[in-house]
């Protein structure tokens, strides 16, 4: 009885994932209206991340983004990635996910995409996507041979400014899955072709993939299916793709082991990887029973296994599926996220099907911290798919999920309260975006961020003819703090007074006294009232509370763009938005 309820399990499980991804997606025929399946990855550059997600457009899925703040919050819009939003496009795109690029400060975005045979196979796509959310480029095919290729992940190599996508292909046996894997250079154009990392008999399935900088080398980890139950399988890879010593067995226990997830310890130099397990057998075998338990294996970066498999979350009363675990070095601990499905009764008596989200902290050494908790906790609703981050600058960690609470939709909440927040984006006042027949000589305003821990905010203004300000430097221009803003290459006001005056006693002598003070407090009104500093440029602060820099001897007939980025100086950073406009 024990394995039938696993397969049981397993087969709801195989159809619910059909149900979500693998068909068009189809509202009148029962499908989740909304946003689900979200992938969030950290921008350490912006102290922000990045969250992309499914959106149904009645039928068929497209590819979303937002930006998302360190409260869980959106910072702006969400923009489209893949997909063109028409309720007539017959075309899907599903599985999403995304790597930082941390030399270039942008994103690697990939999923499936069955534009080339629609309803029939699906390729891997990708698509470059800048830290303020505009795409660079467009969509591009990675993997698009005549067959299937599902569940892509990436992670970026910064040794060589390359990504490494892997995923599931049936190229070679269409019954069968093999993992896959493709060079992405980091201008997402196509680093040599597709390689194979393993092609043993059965499936290999659900991959998952981490970079550690200080081996430069990949760590791949899949489910396996060579020796007829399913196990977890990992490979080292090196910065070309290539095989690293031979495959590790992760987990070999009785039953199925699926849908690894792997998180990387860059203080102890190790590796963890979680997934669900149904290798205990039913207490009960007569009664209802959901053994899919959550099991998790640490492993050095060598690959060898560092002690043995041990259980996270065990609940015989329903099945927890989907663990995703993210490490906190700031906690030296994993976090491990995962849902549980089970039934509810109705005020009528009636069974429905309910879902909540759950975690559990593990020590760096495989040990249980404390008891596992609650992340979401809903009445009639199901939660599926948690996903996880890292957020160094608040030292806590984001976690995402989705509801079918009617209309579908996403949370993320941070876990943990954040450590210092960083500052709010300052808001750009003028000129307006699209500006045109601007003076060569121009101020740029903007009003001032807030810092929840009243951190001194330093203000930076890049501005270029280049949309990503490829080769202009910003300029730092300010530091504001609740009491007091100085100046860039000025220092304060007073300071300067007062240099002046010093000045003058030392000379002692009375007629000059007079002058040079005079002349000091003329000059420090005009440095205030006009933004002097040197460089072309200077700032100021406005009646208004409001911040500005001037510019002066700007190209003619040019179209600039610009932003300021506030800096708390703990490595909190914020954003405005970018804007453009054009000199007469």
């Amino acid at each position: 009885m024990g394995k039938f309820t696993a397969i049981i399990c397993t087969t709801l499980l195989l159809l619910t994932t059909l149900a979500f991804h693998a068909m068009a997606c189809d509202i009148m025929n029962g499908e989740f209206e909304g946003d689900t399946s979200p992938y969030i990855v950290y921008d350490s550059q912006n102290s922000r991340f990045l969250m992309v997600y499914e959106k149904c457009v009645t039928s068929g899925t497209d590819i979303y983004g937002k930006l998302i703040k360190y409260d869980g919050t959106a910072l702006g819009n969400e923009f489209l990635i893949a997909g063109d939003a028409d309720p007539e496009n017959p075309y899907s795109q599903f599985g999403a996910s995304a790597a930082y690029d941390s030399v270039n400060k942008r994103f690697l975005v990939v999923w499936s995409d069955d534009r080339n045979d629609p309803g029939a196979t699906y390729d891997v796509y990708g698509q470059i996507v800048n830290a303020d959310g505009t795409l660079k480029g467009s969509n591009f095919a990675i993997a698009d041979d005549l067959s299937d290729q599902f569940y892509p992940k990436a992670a970026f190599r910064s040794a060589g400014s390359t990504f490494l996508v892997i995923w599931s292909d049936t190229r070679d046996d269409a019954a069968n899955y093999e993992i896959y894997g493709q060079l992405v250079n980091a201008n997402g154009t196509i680093n040599s072709s597709n390689v194979n990392i393993t092609n043993n008999v059965n499936d290999q399935d659900y991959p998952d993939i981490k970079y550690d900088p200080a081996t430069d080398k990949f760590f791949a980890v899949w489910s396996d299916k060579r020796n007829g139950t399913y196990d977890i399988i990992g490979q080292l890879l090196n910065g070309n793709a290539s095989p690293s010593g031979g495959i590790i067995s992760i987990s070999t226990a009785s039953g199925d082991q699926w849908i690894p997830s792997i998180a990387l310890d860059n203080s102890n130099q190790r590796f963890f990887v979680t997934w669900y397990d149904f290798r205990n057998p039913c207490a009960d075998p007569l009664a209802w029973c959901a053994n899919a338990d959550i099991y998790g294996q640490i492993l050095n970066a060598d690959g060898a296994l560092n002690g043995s498999n041990f259980s996270i979350a065990s609940n015989e009363e329903y099945p927890l599926y989907n663990p995703f675990a993210a490490f906190n070095s700031a906690e030296q601990s994993y976090l491990v996220a995962w849902y549980g499905f089970y039934y509810q009764l109705t005020d009528e008596g009636l069974p429905i099907s309910a879902g909540d989200i759950h975690a559990q902290r593990v020590t760096t050494d495989g040990a249980l911290d404390g008891g596992s908790f609650n992340i979401s906790n809903s009445v009639y609703i199901s939660n599926y798919s948690p996903v996880a981050a890292y957020n160094p600058v608040c030292e806590n960690i984001m976690v995402a999920y989705w509801n079918d609470a009617g209309i579908a939709s996403i949370t993320a909440t941070p876990i943990g309260a954040c450590a210092d927040a960083p500052p709010s984006s300052p808001e750009l006042v003028s000129p307006a975006n699209g500006a045109a027949g601007v003076n060569a000589n121009i101020t740029l305003t903007w009003n001032p961020s807030t810092d929840p821990d009243g951190d001194t905010v330093t203000y930076s203004v890049s501005y270029c003819t280049d949309p990503d300000f490829s080769g202009c430097d910003p300029v730092v221009v300010a530091s504001l703090s609740q009491q007091n803003i100085s100046y860039a290459g000025l220092g304060n006001y007073m300071e300067i007074l007062g240099a002046g005056m010093f000045i003058a006693i030392v000379l002692n002598r009375r007629k000059k006294l007079i002058f040079i003070t005079l002349s000091v407090i003329i000059t420090g009104f005009l440095l205030l009232s006009c933004g002097g500093g040197g460089g072309g440029g200077g700032s100021n602060t406005g009646s208004t509370g409001s911040l500005s820099h001037s510019i002066s001897s700007l190209s003619s007939g040019a179209t600039y763009y610009w932003k300021v980025t506030a800096d708390d100086g703990k490595g909190g950073t914020a954003d405005s938005e970018i804007r453009s406009f054009s000199t007469r």
